[in-house]
């Protein structure tokens, strides 16, 4: 790593009813300790695999709550 990182933070919010971009300008904090191993190169297959371990697992929570919102209308549905 370099003795010296540089991080650019361009934050905008982008408002739907306006169309229109404005600048965030809340202060932002850093951790104490930033992990900045996940971007290096020499990490690339093993952060690449828990990216798809991740994806996986989004992907299955979304099917579990689909599932638990199809049951509680079904069950709304009984009780009226």
């Amino acid at each position: 790593m370099p003795p010296v990182l540089f991080i650019c933070l361009n934050r905008y919010r982008f408002s739907q009813t306006t169309k229109q971009a404005s600048k965030i300008i809340a202060p932002f904090e850093f951790y104490p300790e930033l992990y900045l191993d996940r971007y290096m190169l020499i990490n690339k297959n093993l952060i690449l695999n828990k990216r798809n371990i991740a994806k996986t697992l989004y992907a299955q929570l979304h099917d579990l709550e689909n599932t638990l919102n199809r049951y509680l209308t079904t069950i709304k549905k009984k009780i009226l």
